[in-house]
């Protein structure tokens, strides 16, 4: 299962908390998507709830939902959270 740092949680926790109308059952969803350039990566959204075949992932006030294409994909990964000039990105690196 996707291992979320400390610091990722509270990445995520502060994304939700700032999206307005947002229902207590939202969170990030993680699913595939093509990049700029056709190749596959990953996209990330904050949802208002899971969809129905997601895998949810609950942390301490984190919900990350991963579509059911990617779970398996990511089951081995860390998902880190890092700032960089003033910007919040999300890094996947393999558990260790």
């Amino acid at each position: 299962m996707l291992t979320i740092t400390q610091t990722a949680a509270e990445a995520i926790d502060s994304l939700v908390a700032s999206t307005p109308d947002l229902p207590e059952s939202g969170g990030l969803r993680i699913e595939q998507r093509l990049d700029g350039d056709g190749t596959e990566g990953f996209g990330l959204s904050i949802v208002d709830a899971p969809q129905g075949d997601d895998q949810i992932i609950e942390g301490p006030g984190t919900s990350v939902f991963l579509d059911p294409e990617v779970a398996p994909v990511l089951d081995d990964k860390v998902l880190d959270a890092r700032v960089e000039a003033g910007e919040l990105g999300f890094v996947l690196a393999e558990r260790g």
